[in-house]
């Protein structure tokens, strides 16, 4: 490559009659053959810096001394692949493309030696060249996987494993990889040593089948819990015999302390009802004539497994279970009960431990200090516990989360609903506003938010009135009449849903909520008038009276400012007011087509200031 070529002059620069490289919309785009075959990724080599400059120089000397390949920087962490790494975008385009293309004439110049490119780019390249019929390639390919296999760099033999490169070598050749592959197991990481091993074993070496289960043993022994979580999810185990599993079982219950609640309840449920880590197998005996010969040959294609479970429950692990649980719960970790809950381990108790395990979990709550908002982790806990107590024990529950008036308010409103509580996050309540269930959420052990949709309320319960830090009121599908004075007690209100009622009007209760937000009124089909004052609630954005029978809007519409929404189609409305126009900050219509007909000076003039207008 010319020196004296400026970076933002090059367009595209032909590697060899086969390899072209283009800058295209700020990627470098790699042809082949005339065809577009990959794009490069960004590459930043990030070389850690200490404060002292001379134990920097030392370490990187001593870690240069240990690179062979592009792919080695990668295993030390000096590079990262990503997209997101803010490194790159300090990186033109065009100086990128430069690089590039510097690197891969290296690549071809020193006859396609992979150490040059990382791994994901030399090998694809490579490999498309031994397509295309390039002369020596397929050779080339073949030399190099196997020199990339002898490096030992692991990142490379897994990504070679997992694209399948194996494929291209001959017998001979793979069985010198399995061998190479065998002889140093036990320097590799378990997250490519076991998917190798059992690849290997699989085919039937027996070499490996040794290995592999002395691996298993070696770590788990380490204590690893990493290790332990690939061979019980990817049922590594199936490869030991009853013997040797039962050893295995034996490990683990005497070390389950040890290990972290997500690990160590899966395997210890999973063996107190099986007995076993492994899943049993059965063959469809019709896909085969001959099972044992076809077996040393390849099991994995003459096989059709089917899962089917031991049954053989394990007293000692069901024992070591319960024990953990309420070790860990008396632990006071929120977290492991959540998880307890989630995974349905509470059902290995019986009545006796369950009531125990109930006042435990309660006495943690209670422990707690709960501030500012409820978390949704501490929610769904509350929410399980509540299914499980008393009346008694529902209101001390209750007495934890908040104050001592609150709380008894909400035990009174209770009374009058279909079923009891539960309890919601905020940011759950806002979505999910149209539950049935009854719902109250809670900040600074307030009651800040409450769902009671179809209840059957002829009337608002008057206990409502009294939760004066209340936010969020939803009273859908009821079927109140009115609404009382009362409701200017709620003057923290910033969203009422008053949905599929029975309401005739709306009144004057409502002057006193300044904070109010959101207003809907949909689907009450007797209501027809909407009072004057309501213009006087000034941060209203959004106000929905669609499915009614309101004749007219208030005259003084124009006075809500802050209204974005507005929505009342499918109304007796015939005619806008002129103030309407008022409403700088409306971005959303809907009405009727016979209102649009009716009002076109206003409706033009609105959809000059941008408004979005639908029938």
């Amino acid at each position: 490559m010319e020196g004296n070529l400026k970076h933002k002059e090059i367009k595209e620069f032909d590697i060899n009659k086969n390899i072209k490289l283009k800058l295209e919309n700020g990627n470098v785009e790699i042809y082949i053959a005339g065809k577009k075959f990959i794009q490069c990724k960004k590459i930043a080599i990030d070389i850690p810096i200490e404060e002292n400059v001379h134990k920097t120089v030392n370490k990187i000397n001593y870690d240069l001394n240990k690179i062979n390949s592009i792919d080695d920087f990668e295993e030390m962490g000096w590079i990262d692949l990503s997209d997101e790494n803010p490194k790159n975008k300090y990186v033109s385009a065009e100086i990128e493309f430069f690089v590039h293309c510097s690197n891969i004439q290296a690549w071809y110049e020193n006859e396609y030696d992979t150490r040059i490119l990382h791994s994901n780019l030399s090998f694809p390249l490579l490999k498309e060249l031994t397509k295309i019929g390039v002369k020596g390639a397929e050779i080339k390919l073949k030399e190099e996987v196997l020199k990339r296999i002898e490096s030992g760099n692991e990142n490379v033999i897994k990504y070679l494993f997992r694209k399948k490169y194996l494929k291209i070598l001959d017998d001979e050749e793979l069985y010198y990889v399995y061998e190479l592959m065998l002889d140093n197991a036990e320097r590799y990481r378990s997250d490519l040593v076991f998917p190798l091993l059992k690849k290997i074993a699989d085919d039937g070496n027996l070499k490996a089948i040794k290995i592999f289960k002395h691996e298993i043993f070696k770590r788990i022994k380490s204590g690893d819990e990493n290790v332990i979580h690939v061979l019980s999810t990817r049922q590594y185990f199936d490869i030991l015999n009853d013997k040797e599993m039962n050893l295995i079982v034996e490990l683990l219950l005497d070390n389950a302390e040890r290990y972290r609640s997500d690990l160590v309840f899966p395997l210890l449920k999973k063996i107190a009802d099986d007995g076993t880590l492994k899943k049993r197998r059965m063959y469809n005996k019709e896909k085969s004539k001959n099972i044992k010969e076809d077996f040393l040959k390849s099991y994995r294609n003459y096989l059709k497994w089917k899962d089917i479970p031991y049954g053989k429950e394990n007293q000692k692990a069901k024992k070591i279970l319960k024990k953990e649980m309420f070790r860990r719960v008396n632990s006071g970790k929120l977290a492991t009960i959540r998880y307890l809950f989630k995974g349905n381990y509470f059902e290995i108790l019986d009545n006796e431990e369950m009531k125990l395990m109930t006042m435990l979990i309660f006495n943690r709550l209670e422990e707690n200090q709960f501030k500012g908002r409820i978390s949704h982790l501490l929610s769904s806990i509350v929410n399980n516990l509540l299914d499980l107590v008393n009346e008694e024990i529902r209101f001390k529950i209750y007495r934890i989360l908040l104050n001592e008036q609150e709380a008894c308010l909400l035990k009174e409103l209770e009374t009058s609903l279909k079923k009891p509580f539960k309890l919601g996050t905020i940011s759950y309540i806002k979505n999910n506003s149209i539950s049935e269930d009854p719902i109250f959420s809670v900040k600074n052990r307030k009651i800040c938010s409450l769902i009671l949709n179809w209840q059957g309320f002829e009337e608002i319960p008057f206990e409502i009135f009294k939760f004066r830090y209340l936010e969020r009121l939803y009273l859908k599908g009821n079927r109140i009449k009115t609404i009382p004075k009362e409701i200017a007690r709620l003057f923290r209100l910033k969203e009422i849903a008053l949905d599929g009622n029975r309401l005739t009007q709306i009144g004057s209760g409502f002057n006193n909520l300044k904070w109010l937000k959101r207003l809907t009124l949909n689907s009450n089909p007797q209501l027809k008038e909407i009072s004057e004052n309501l213009t006087d609630l000034q941060s209203i954005k959004t106000l929905l009276i669609f499915n009614t029978r309101l004749a007219n809007l208030p005259k003084n519409i124009g006075k809500m400012r802050s209204l974005k929404i507005l929505y009342v189609e499918n109304t007796n409305l015939k005619t806008l007011p002129l103030s309407i126009k008022n409403l700088k900050h409306l971005k959303k219509l809907r009405i009727d087509e016979n209102v649009l007909l009716e009002n076109k000076d206003i409706i033009e003039l609105l959809k000059k200031n941008g408004v979005s207008i639908t029938s």
